[in-house]
């Protein structure tokens, strides 16, 4: 089955157990967190005139692991 964010292949092992439909983990918590700019408070949310969502060059994929080890970052910093 693919993920239903990033539509590549689930694992069986990359199934997140919370998520009904087929999603890895980190795609699961990409989808409820948002962004790295926006863990970072540099998006539209934050930011008046910010248009920063996940950088064009990587892929949902990418872009969700990116989010999670961000938000690790962040919750570290507190």
């Amino acid at each position: 089955m693919n993920c239903t964010w990033c539509k590549e292949p689930v694992g069986a092992l990359e199934q997140h157990p919370h998520f009904q439909q087929p999603m890895h983990g980190e795609c699961g918590f990409r989808s409820i967190a948002g962004s790295v700019a926006h863990i970072e408070h540099r998006c539209g949310c934050y930011v008046q005139g910010s248009d920063e969502n996940d950088p064009p060059q990587m892929t949902k994929r990418q872009a969700a692991r990116a989010a999670a080890i961000a938000w690790t970052n962040w919750t570290h910093r507190q």
